[in-house]
């Protein structure tokens, strides 16, 4: 739904596209805004459209990454660090243990969280899970940048998003599969 404006806005297709949003954003729960000249932090932007997803967020991942391993090692996980999974031991339709390059594993669950590779995994399992690996291409500037609000641009397909002491730049996923390859036309 598209709020926070009114035609008194000087830009008429700007009003044109408010009025467009209107007829097909009327009535959706989540709401959407449109914004025109704004402010964020004190800075003016000029801008002639944008839109605001209420639902989206951002975050550092390696500081997520760090706090999630901790939490998990609080409640009683185990995590075996540079463990290679080779296969599983099966008895009456569940998982009993997990055979890796150095020893095997007495279950009780099994989370199977191998990113990209867990499609291979999940072959051992007999089960099939449609997942294709994908490849980001991504620049971190650590030097301060002033951004202080994730953006999407949406002519060049980047996404800015401010991180704990860097600020990302990042494009469109590559789905390629589990590969090393670097396309040269994607960073440049």
């Amino acid at each position: 739904r598209a709020t926070a404006f009114s035609h008194t806005h000087e830009n008429h297709v700007f009003n044109q596209l408010y009025d467009l949003l209107q007829q097909h954003w009327g009535g959706q729960h989540e709401p959407l805004h449109l914004l025109g000249n704004f402010y964020i932090d004190g800075v003016e932007v000029d801008a002639l459209g944008g839109f605001h997803y209420e639902c989206d967020g951002h975050m550092t991942p390696t500081q997520f990454m760090e706090k999630l391993k901790k939490y998990l090692i609080s409640s009683g996980v185990k995590i075996l660090q540079k463990e290679e999974v080779f296969d599983f031991e099966y008895a009456d339709g569940k998982v009993q243990r997990v055979i890796t390059q150095n020893a095997s594993y007495d279950t009780e669950y099994l989370v199977l969280a191998s990113g990209s590779w867990s499609g291979h995994l999940a072959k051992k399992l007999k089960l099939k899970l449609p997942m294709q690996a994908g490849k980001g291409y991504k620049i971190d500037a650590y030097a301060p940048s002033g951004i202080t609000v994730p953006t999407i641009l949406m002519e060049r397909k980047i996404a800015v998003t401010p991180m704990d002491g860097y600020t990302r730049f990042a494009g469109t996923m590559e789905l390629s599969g589990i590969n090393t390859s670097i396309r040269k036309e994607r960073v440049l």
